[in-house]
């Protein structure tokens, strides 16, 4: 009878080894970070404890990346960067962590669909976040979720990144030539016509009201009278939606379930204080 209770106890520990296997850890700046999977529900957890094994951070997601170093802030101590792909529905967040003497959650951001590409824009040393709103998907009725993707730049302000894509009109006005082009030669009415038509308009009402209005007289003007229906109908919403763009923007409170957390605060609207 004892081998069998034995037998019994050692094939569930076995099992649920099996279940919650750690794929990756490491020792960041005295932190350790152990990445898990629990292979029954697709689930991926990381977890960063402190030097006295203190829970500073836990994140519960599917499909998560191994994460990675890079020295956003340009001190010459690595931030780690953690990547939640995206799953069937698109939607993916890409968090970093200050790991200094006190562990800081620098931002968690939904990316959506789009590539995070992180460079230095203003030469301060820091790196910028360049990438796209994701909050345009199904603009304009478009049914496949893949609609406009007006620039995006977050920069790093009083330890937070922030909406600064006001601050770079040039690569803002690179953006619009480009959509125009595409614009131009994109023949067929419809969803693709409207989401170059939609790029410019955002990219410009960022820069400035005045700027809009140019823009917006030059994209009526190359749109058919369908779409340019279809357009007016969305030009209010197009310019509520900007004042809110930074609601993809979340700060993580440590030691709290990193979906609890972004499911109660993913609408926070956190603006730039130019705005």
């Amino acid at each position: 009878m004892i081998n069998i209770l034995v037998a019994i106890i050692i094939s569930h520990l076995g099992r649920l080894a099996s279940i919650n296997k750690v794929t990756w850890h490491n020792t960041i700046q005295g932190y350790r970070l152990t990445l898990s999977e629990r292979e029954d529900q697709m689930m991926h957890t990381l977890t960063i404890r402190d030097r006295h094994n203190r829970l500073a951070a836990r994140i519960r997601r599917e499909y998560m990346s191994v994460p990675w170093q890079l020295d956003v802030i340009g001190d010459g101590v690595p931030e780690v960067v953690v990547n939640i792909d995206a799953g069937a529905d698109g939607h993916a967040d890409t968090l970093i962590f200050s790991m200094g003497k006190r562990i800081k959650n620098l931002i968690a951001f939904y990316s959506g669909r789009n590539e995070v590409v992180y460079q230095d824009l203003d030469g301060n040393g820091t790196l910028e976040m360049c990438t796209y709103d994701d909050g345009y998907r199904y603009a304009l009725g478009s049914p496949s979720g893949w609609g406009p993707m007006p620039l995006l730049i977050l920069g790093l302000k009083n330890g937070r990144y922030v909406d600064v894509t006001r601050n770079f009109p040039d690569r803002l006005e690179a953006h619009i030539v480009a959509a125009r082009n595409k614009l131009d030669h994109e023949k067929r009415d419809g969803e693709v016509r409207l989401q170059w038509a939609c790029d410019m308009y955002v990219d410009a009402l960022v820069i400035s009201k005045k700027r809009a209005q140019e823009v917006w007289v030059e994209v009526m003007k190359r749109l058919s009278p369908k779409d340019q229906k279809a357009f007016k109908e969305e030009r209010a919403w197009m310019e509520k939606r900007l004042t809110d763009r930074s609601s993809c923007i979340n700060y993580l409170r440590f030691g709290e379930s990193y979906g609890e957390v972004l499911g109660a605060h993913r609408h926070r609207v956190r603006r730039h204080p130019s705005r």
